[in-house]
């Protein structure tokens, strides 16, 4: 269990520029400030376009490649025109990674075989960010319907080595074991990758 208790923060990502900054306003909403002057709600993470119907998120209809779990438990779609898999993994406990062509956002999938109740996980990511990163705060907290499964969906921000990243990530556990699967970028870029970001998340299936 002790792989999915550390919460790994990747590799540095250095010709990304860090303009933008974080501030919270007087009645505690966190925000984003471009340096172009104009700003944005953190919230606005949960609030993906993706397709909503019975299903409600579902699999994007170009997300037409795919990886399964070594377990095969569960599979992810992804859009090979936006995304790829990396072969080389940047951490020993991933199962896969993935990143944007242009090298603007990242993914990790980390499976652990023990079965841990969802509901404490928000709990478990967000005091272990708070053992690595700084001004950690978490943005969206909530139950999703994703191509037929019950996941948590959790968004937060943190500051590593005086950089800024937003993360998204579903969380899904029962008898076979414990899936993350998390896409990151920095703020600079968040308001262009967010669909990109939440495009691949929603192309998770959990195989039953």
């Amino acid at each position: 269990m002790s792989r999915l208790l550390l919460l790994i923060f990747l590799f540095v990502i250095s010709h990304i520029t860090f303009a933008d900054q974080f501030a919270t306003t007087d009645s505690g909403e966190r925000v984003i400030l471009h340096d172009n002057g104009s700003w944005e709600y953190l919230d606005d993470m949960s609030k993906d376009q993706s397709p909503i119907g019975v299903s409600g998120h579902v699999k994007p209809i170009l997300a037409v490649e795919s990886v399964t779990g070594a377990r095969k438990t569960y599979t992810i779609w992804f859009n090979p025109d936006i995304w790829i898999e990396l072969q080389q993994h940047h951490n020993q406990v991933s199962e896969y990674e993935f990143q944007i062509k242009d090298g603007s956002a990242f993914a990790i999938v980390i499976y652990e075989r023990a079965q841990i109740p969802v509901e404490q996980m928000k709990n478990i990511m967000i005091t272990n960010a708070k053992r690595f990163a700084t001004d950690v705060s978490l943005i969206t907290w909530e139950k999703r319907n994703v191509n037929e499964s019950e996941l948590m969906f959790i968004s937060y921000s943190a500051t590593m080595k005086q950089m800024e990243f937003i993360y998204a990530c579903y969380v899904y556990s029962d008898a076979n074991g414990t899936l993350q699967f998390m896409a990151y970028t920095n703020p600079a870029l968040y308001t262009e990758m967010k669909q990109e970001m939440a495009d691949l998340l929603n192309g998770l299936v959990i195989n039953k």
